[in-house]
């Protein structure tokens, strides 16, 4: 697979019950072999109320990438990477 430069921010959608963990630990990947992350915040906000109150983290993801973490595109604006260190995410309003 290919990995591509990504935008200067993407989104992961969660709840905030897991807020305190995600900013603690990181992201890193449940089910998946990755942490699906999205260029826009609608679609991470939709899936994020089906667990819970909904809560959107913005990841720096062109800090990531600038130290050597590297980013798959899908379709529809969806992205892939390993994981997310905590230092990269900040909870988003």
């Amino acid at each position: 697979m290919k990995s591509f430069p990504p935008p200067k921010v993407l989104y992961y959608g969660s709840n905030t019950r897991l807020a305190p963990q995600h900013l603690e630990q990181g992201l890193k990947p449940s089910k998946a072999d990755f942490v699906i992350l999205n260029q826009e915040k609608d679609p991470c906000i939709k899936l994020a109320k089906k667990t819970g109150k909904p809560l959107i983290f913005s990841v720096d993801s062109k800090s990531m990438q600038k130290d050597g973490y590297k980013f798959y595109i899908q379709k529809g604006g969806v992205w892939w990477v390993n994981e997310v260190p905590a230092q990269y995410l900040s909870k988003k309003k």
